[in-house]
């Protein structure tokens, strides 16, 4: 066996949290109107509402992001992984999609959940070794509103 080469870690986000974020963050369309291409949206209180129908009904990230008329918006965890902008203007294939995985499994020393940050950072050392410091439990972006379990 070869000894792998790993190259960094990862912290990944629930797809319905970063959906969660995205409404946050779109709520203030002047705000964000570059970033997302927002110039092409006529009727930003029916993208507001567009947006609160389609998270109350659960949907997938995919069809929240193409709903709303920001379809940009998908993938952003691979994208990043494949070393693009998260809001980069790009369709990822299926090839992509591989790839990306690839590196999860592959090339991450270690992958842990943000919804689980607490536990994954202990893990994090209990796996690689290191004593926990304090300051990597602080949470420096909290959410506006604490959100409570479901």
């Amino acid at each position: 066996n070869r000894t792998r080469r790993y190259r960094a870690v990862a912290m990944f986000r629930n797809p319905y949290d970063r959906l969660l974020s995205a409404f946050r963050h779109l709520r203030d369309i002047e705000k964000s109107r570059d970033k997302w291409g927002l110039q092409r949206v006529q009727n930003p209180v029916q993208l507001r509402e567009n947006m609160a129908h389609l998270f109350r009904n659960k949907v997938s990230p995919e069809e929240f992001f193409r709903g709303v008329g920001l379809p940009i918006a998908l993938g952003c965890q691979a994208k990043m992984l494949l070393g693009k902008e998260c809001h980069a203007n790009v369709t990822l294939s299926a090839a992509d999609i591989r790839e990306a995985r690839r590196r999860v499994r592959e090339d991450l020393a270690f992958v842990g959940l943000t919804s689980e940050w607490d536990e994954s950072i202990l893990l994090f050392h209990d796996l690689l070794g290191g004593v926990p410091d304090h300051l990597e439990f602080v949470n420096v972006r909290p959410a506006a509103k604490p959100r409570t379990a479901a």
